[in-house]
């Protein structure tokens, strides 16, 4: 069609410029004259914008000789008279048509635009979405959504819709396109739905975790051991030594003077040991019964005591026996509070993440010229959470949260590595000591009101550990075989609770807010030379001790 009515403009123009190449210029100058009209900026040009797959009627107060269409393909026409004409929207696209009356004179420029019909879909977000104020405009075969909703979820609601009315432009069939699009094939639909609404709804929203932990250990130890010890053989004598009052000397004359001996009571020589005397044999045997669960002993009572006997006269073949016993009754009770509160805001939608505590280095490997490699792992009180406010009474909220501190249990104990310098010499490296973490850790997601709390993790954990140290056969004895028994006893008890609180909030007053620095004052010289003071009294601005009755200061810090 287009080509039958070019042909003669064609063939008119290309006779015309055959024309201005053989006729001389100044015959050219008189005779050509060129008169462009731009597409859509005539006095006549008008805009039509044709739903796909349905029809308009444009009537002509003069017959029109010529229809001249550019792209039949987005929109077509059926001539039924000179003066009413059909267009048939086909495809998501814009083109535009020429009409001509038998002079030649230029009749309509009409401008026509396809786009999807949104009726149906402004409709549903009247009957769906009442309280939402949605306006849906199609726009190159996209759809573009604007207006005001109460809630995000209210606006996800208005998307899905609106998805259902997108159609491929790029199908040749529009009726194709649009089964393939209502089947999900038809392209990427969400990316053809532009989404411009307003929510009304906060949309800020403020965490609140508290993550508590206690843990109670008991440990209990009773230990008993025994030992004997026999010193056997003839005695020997301790050795006797006079005491004098005046030591025995020599005389001028060579003689010897036997001095002047101490003498008791009743005239019996004073004489002093040199030893006590001992037996020159000696065996023992005891008893030892350790503590493996806690690895050694705790503090507690601990009771010894020996008994010692002789058997035969001194100086004689004779036996010494000395036997001996330890009691330990010991008992530790500990107890380890853990408080974590971490409060973080963000937008909905957006993620947010925090973390109090620290990163330690651990080595991943080693370069061509030997040199370790780091890599730092955190640990601390983290938190991550990315909220999405679904309406005013409902929060959902992706949470990841932990409490993680450093731990010799499970960690990588160092090595000595031996090895030779460049010398030859042989040298010991000790291997580098990687700790370990004991990390509490909870990933959930959970929807909550504002204000509203749940707890999202919770354990109750008992451990027991217990061991019995005893000699073989002996432990056995009735009543006597607890003499020949160590007992070694731990539990450990673990109760955690993580509870989060979501907020709806909005930006406050910097006047309202309060750091722990404020109202803080540096004590002067003469308050930390003679009463040890390195800062004042101070108290945050607006907080007030009165009527009450707390030992402890409350709303001030106290150096």
């Amino acid at each position: 069609m287009i080509a039958r009515q070019f042909r003669p403009v064609i063939a008119g123009l290309f006779a015309l410029a055959l024309g201005l190449v053989s006729a001389p210029a100044s015959l050219a100058q008189n005779v050509v004259q060129v008169n462009i009209s731009q597409s859509g900026s005539n006095p006549v040009s008008r805009d039509l914008l044709l739903p796909v797959n349905k029809s308009s009627v444009v009537e002509l107060s003069v017959p029109a000789a010529d229809v001249i269409i550019t792209n039949p393909a987005i929109a077509d026409a059926v001539v039924r008279t000179p003066q009413r004409v059909i267009f048939r929207g086909v495809k998501t696209g814009e083109t535009n048509a020429f009409f001509f009356d038998i002079y030649g004179n230029q009749l309509l420029d009409l401008q026509i635009r396809v786009e999807q019909d949104l009726n149906g879909l402004e409709d549903l977000f009247t009957r769906l979405l009442p309280d939402a104020r949605i306006k849906a405009e199609a726009s190159n075969g996209a759809i573009i959504l604007t207006g005001r909703v109460a809630s995000l979820s209210e606006s996800s609601r208005a998307v899905e819709l609106a998805k259902n009315f997108v159609v491929s432009g790029g199908d040749d069939d529009a009726g194709g396109g649009a089964a393939a699009a209502a089947a999900g094939g038809g392209g990427d639909t969400a990316s053809k739905v532009i989404n411009l609404l307003t929510i009304e709804d906060k949309d800020q929203v403020l965490l609140k975790v508290r993550i508590v932990e206690m843990q109670r250990t008991l440990t209990k130890q009773l230990g008993v051991n025994l030992s004997n010890t026999q010193n056997y053989g003839d005695f020997v004598e301790p050795t006797a030594v006079p005491q004098y009052h005046v030591a025995p000397s020599f005389n001028d004359d060579g003689t010897i003077n036997p001095g002047i001996p101490m003498r008791g009571a009743n005239g019996e020589l004073i004489v002093d040991y040199t030893n006590d005397g001992y037996f020159p044999g000696t065996s023992s045997n005891n008893t030892t019964n350790a503590f493996n669960v806690a690895g050694r002993a705790l503090g507690g009572l601990a009771l010894s005591s020996t008994l010692s006997n002789f058997v035969g006269p001194r100086g004689a073949e004779v036996l010494q026996s000395a036997l001996g016993f330890n009691l330990q009754a010991l008992e530790r009770i500990g107890l380890v509070r853990t408080l974590a509160e971490p409060n973080l805001t963000a937008i909905s939608g957006e993620a947010a993440k925090f973390l109090a505590g620290g990163e330690y280095p651990v080595p991943v490997g080693q370069d061509e010229t030997g040199n370790i490699q780091l890599e730092f792992k955190p640990f601390g009180v983290g938190l991550a959470f990315t909220p999405v406010v679904l309406s005013e009474g409902r929060i959902s909220l992706r949470i990841s949260t932990e409490v993680s501190e450093l731990t010799q249990e499970g960690a990588f104990a160092p090595q000595s590595v031996a090895g030779t310098d460049a010398n030859g010499n042989v040298t010991t490296v000790q291997t580098i000591n990687i700790p370990a973490l004991s990390v509490r850790r909870a990933e959930t997601t959970v929807e909550l009101p504002s204000g509203g709390s749940t707890v999202i993790a919770g354990l109750i954990q008992e451990k027991t550990k217990q061991s019995l140290d005893a000699v073989p056969g002996l432990k056995n004895l009735p009543i006597l075989g607890a003499l020949f028994r160590s007992r070694d006893f731990q539990n450990d008890e673990t109760e955690l609770v993580i509870i989060v609180t979501p907020y709806l909030v909005d930006p406050s007053d910097p006047n309202k807010l309060r750091t722990p620095d404020e109202g803080y004052s540096t004590a002067s010289d003469l308050a930390t030379v003679f009463l040890g003071q390195i800062n004042d009294v101070y108290a945050v601005p607006g907080a007030s001790t009165e009527g009450k009755s707390f030992n402890a200061p409350v709303g001030f810090i106290i150096e």
